[in-house]
């Protein structure tokens, strides 16, 4: 049996819904690949997936930032081992290197 998928818009947002077993979608995003989730009505499936797309964008979020310290942690220590008689300021105490991290 094949199984049929359709296209839902609500005007913002495309979704392909399939419908599953047990009254369940299967509902993914076309132009948000990452963005599969499940639902039991197609209003349902719009707020399940504008949700799923949150989440994906503060995952993203926190790893830019996570990534971003590890590389300050790295070159701080980098420079610390070959600059030992340098002593590295606060940020505080520094408002060019302040700036420079927003």
């Amino acid at each position: 049996m094949k199984v049929k998928t359709y296209l839902v818009t609500d005007g913002k947002l495309v979704l392909e819904v399939t419908p599953v077993e047990k009254g369940w979608l299967t509902v993914r995003a076309p132009f948000h690949e990452a963005v599969i989730t499940q639902a039991r009505s197609i209003p349902e499936a719009f707020e399940m997936a504008r949700d799923a797309m949150h989440e994906l964008k503060e995952a993203a979020k926190d790893s830019r930032v996570e990534l971003a310290k590890t590389a300050i942690v790295k070159a701080v220590r980098g420079k610390s081992v070959q600059l030992k008689s340098t002593r590295v300021r606060p940020a505080s105490e520094n408002s060019h290197a302040k700036n420079s991290l927003l």
